[in-house]
């Protein structure tokens, strides 16, 4: 459902289907109505997808925009890269990022290799895991290796 922009239509297509799994491309752009200032609406998005999630037992994976990250020395992205940060890191069971350092450096780093960081995991560990990347098809692998055979084979 692309074209779904507010909290109220979201839950309830989410109520209606039950999926294993929503996402929400962009938490930034969800519109919540009677909310003013914008932590406060991350906070009642968060809060109410948690929600949605435990009672339709479903999983749910929100999406949100990162800081500008280009110019820093070091790229890797931190908890406090997410806009509106604080609330999104506050409210999260998990945080995640996929980082390409390629994309930052196409000299020192193999084009097929990405890093999946786990920064916080409430049921699980934390931690940098390497995973393959091809990225004319935005597509994942297990490992560099995949990505790279995938890729000559294509």
């Amino acid at each position: 459902f692309d074209k779904i922009k507010d909290l109220p239509t979201s839950v309830r297509k989410i109520k209606k289907h039950k999926p294993d799994v929503f996402v929400d491309d962009y938490i930034q752009e969800v519109i919540v109505p009677g909310e003013s200032e914008r932590r406060f609406q991350i906070e009642q998005i968060m809060r109410t997808y948690k929600w949605v999630a435990k009672e339709t037992n479903s999983s749910g994976l929100l999406l949100s925009q990162l800081k500008r990250i280009e110019d820093r020395i070091n790229p890797t992205p931190t908890m406090g890269d997410y806009s509106e940060g604080a609330t999104i890191e506050h409210a999260s069971e998990s945080c995640c990022f996929i980082y390409y350092p390629y994309y930052f450096d196409s000299v020192g780093n193999d084009e097929f290799t990405s890093n999946f960081i786990v920064k916080k995991a409430r049921y699980g560990r934390i931690g940098k895991y390497t995973i393959g990347f091809l990225g004319e098809k935005c597509k994942f692998f297990n490992t560099p290796t995949e990505a790279q055979k995938y890729k000559a084979a294509v």
